[in-house]
C-alpha cells in the first residue's frame, strides 16, 4: 500500500462528487460550514462514539477501509439499539502523514450505502495515532424509542444472534499479527461487524419496549439493563459458535448484536426471522422482579466485560 498524501480540500471534493446525489431531505450537504436537512420526524436520536489506535484496532490486521466501516457501524448498532432509523453521517479523522485517510472514507461511505445514510460532513486532522469520531443522527419516526429503563417483570429476553465471535476473531487476528486476505467468519465478525437496524425497528413496531445493543459483553450489557429497570434475569442459555468459547459470548464484547425485552418473546422471534441475515434470534431467558436474582442456569452472572 502506498498512501497518496491528501489535503483537505482534495478530500472535500472527492467525497461531494461521490456524494453528488444526496438524500431528498439534504438541502446542503458536504462542503459548506454545515450541512442543513430536513427534519422528519419530532424525535431525533443523536449518538457519538470513536475507535482509537492501540484500543480499539491495530492496523497490522485492520485495513484502513476496515476502520472506517466499523466506526460506523459501531454507531448505527445504537441507533438500532433504540429502534430507529439512521439518517445522517458526520466523521471526523485523524492520522500520521502517510495513513491513507482516503481509504477511511471509503469504509465510511461503504456503511452509510450499506445502511442508507447520508454523509453530510466532518473533519480530518493529523495525529501520531490514528483515531475516527462518528456521529449519527437517526429518527425514531414517530415511534417510541426503546429504553434500556423499559425492561418489565415477565418480559422474555432475546438475542438476535450468537455472542462471542468478534471476540474468537480478535484472537485469531491478533495471533496471525495479519489480515489474512480472505478473513473467516469471526475474523470478519470482528473487522466489519453488522448493525441489526432493522431487527431493532422490527422490534420498535411490534411494540418492544426496552432494548440494549451488545457492545461491551452480553453479561455486562445485560447487567446494565437490569440495573436500568431496576429488575433482575434469569438467563437459560446463551448461543455462540466455534470457535467462540463461553469466555467470549458472556465477557467478550463488540459483537452488537441485539438484547430485546418483550412479553411474548417467541412471537418476537418469529417477527425477527425474515429480516435477519445469516443468525436466528433466540429467547434466552426471562426478566424478574427481584433485582439481586441475576442468573445463568442457576448460577450468579458476574457483572464483567468491557469498561472503557
Amino acid at each position: 500500500m502506498n498512501p497518496q498524501p491528501w489535503n483537505e480540500e482534495q478530500l472535500i471534493r472527492r467525497v461531494t462528487d461521490e456524494n453528488a446525489k444526496k438524500g431528498p431531505h439534504i438541502e446542503v450537504g458536504i462542503g459548506d460550514d454545515c450541512a442543513v436537512v430536513v427534519p422528519q420526524s419530532k424525535d431525533l436520536l443523536l449518538c457519538s462514539d470513536m475507535l482509537v489506535e492501540h484500543t480499539h484496532f491495530e492496523t497490522s490486521y485492520f485495513r484502513a477501509s476496515d476502520i472506517g466501516f466499523k466506526s460506523v457501524v459501531v454507531n448505527l448498532s445504537d441507533i438500532a439499539a433504540m429502534g430507529g432509523i439512521p439518517k445522517y453521517v458526520l466523521c471526523a479523522v485523524s492520522g500520521p502523514k502517510n495513513f491513507p485517510i482516503d481509504e477511511v472514507l471509503e469504509g465510511v461511505q461503504m456503511a452509510c450505502y450499506t445502511y442508507n445514510a447520508d454523509l453530510v460532513g466532518g473533519d480530518i486532522s493529523r495525529s501520531t495515532e490514528i483515531v475516527v469520531t462518528i456521529s449519527v443522527v437517526g429518527t425514531s419516526n414517530n415511534l417510541v424509542p426503546m429504553l434500556r429503563s423499559k425492561a418489565a417483570p415477565g418480559d422474555s429476553i432475546v438475542i438476535t444472534g450468537p455472542t462471542g465471535r468478534s471476540s474468537a476473531g480478535l484472537r485469531s487476528l491478533s495471533k496471525k499479527g495479519q489480515r489474512p486476505e480472505h478473513p473467516s467468519e469471526v475474523e470478519l465478525a470482528h473487522l466489519r461487524p453488522k448493525a441489526r437496524v432493522t431487527a431493532g425497528r422490527v422490534a420498535a413496531e411490534f411494540g418492544t419496549k426496552a432494548a440494549i445493543d451488545i457492545s461491551d459483553g452480553l453479561a455486562l450489557d445485560l447487567h446494565r439493563v437490569a440495573d436500568a429497570s431496576g429488575v433482575g434475569f434469569q438467563l437459560e442459555r446463551v448461543p455462540f459458535v466455534s470457535p467462540a468459547t463461553a469466555e467470549d459470548a458472556l465477557f467478550g464484547g463488540e459483537d452488537y448484536e441485539l438484547l430485546l425485552f418483550h412479553p411474548d418473546g417467541e412471537l418476537l422471534v418469529e417477527m425477527l426471522e425474515e429480516v435477519l441475515e445469516g443468525t436466528r434470534a433466540t429467547v434466552i431467558g426471562k426478566v424478574v422482579e427481584d433485582p439481586t436474582t441475576r442468573d445463568l442456569q442457576g448460577e450468579p452472572l458476574l457483572k464483567r466485560g468491557y469498561l472503557h
